[in-house]
């Protein structure tokens, strides 16, 4: 992924201890009404941009573990940007039960694309639909103590 493929909706992976190690410098974390901190594994996890300006992104973390705080992801919602019909339909993206895990990390983009685990680039990034996008920005917003950046 390079800097200038991060748009609100667009999914990649990246590696918790990758983030962690940037936090305060050049990550953060948005603080939450409720809960601790993000306890990011040591693991590849894909995450959404969830909010995009200026050169900043704001991105939640997405985790296969459900529970009852925790928004689904529909699979309908899941998809790449290019479309369904270019990729494989038993990637774990698709077949996965994918939830919202709440944390939502905020960093400049050109480091983000740095970090970013999965190399698709040029409008194949996996993504999530616009429906999608508003159905996880009305779930976390309420959630956070400072407001997710507004859709453009």
């Amino acid at each position: 992924m390079k800097y200038n493929d991060i748009t609100t909706g667009i999914v990649n992976s990246f590696n918790g201890k990758d983030i962690q190690n940037r936090i305060p410098r050049f990550i953060r974390e948005l603080p939450r009404r409720y809960g601790k901190p993000s306890n990011l594994p040591d693991e590849r996890r894909l995450f959404v941009c969830v909010g995009h300006r200026n050169g900043i992104s704001q991105w939640a973390e997405i985790t296969t573990e459900s529970n009852e705080k925790r928004l689904e992801i529909h699979g309908v919602w899941r998809s790449w940007q290019d479309g369904d019909r270019f990729h494989n339909p038993n990637v774990r993206w698709k077949r996965d039960p994918q939830y919202l895990n709440g944390a939502v990390f905020e960093g400049p983009d050109r480091l983000w694309a740095l970090l970013a685990t999965d190399q698709n680039t040029g409008g194949k990034c996996k993504s999530v639909t616009c429906g999608g996008l508003t159905a996880i920005r009305n779930h976390l917003q309420p959630t956070l103590t400072e407001p997710l950046f507004p859709l453009s």
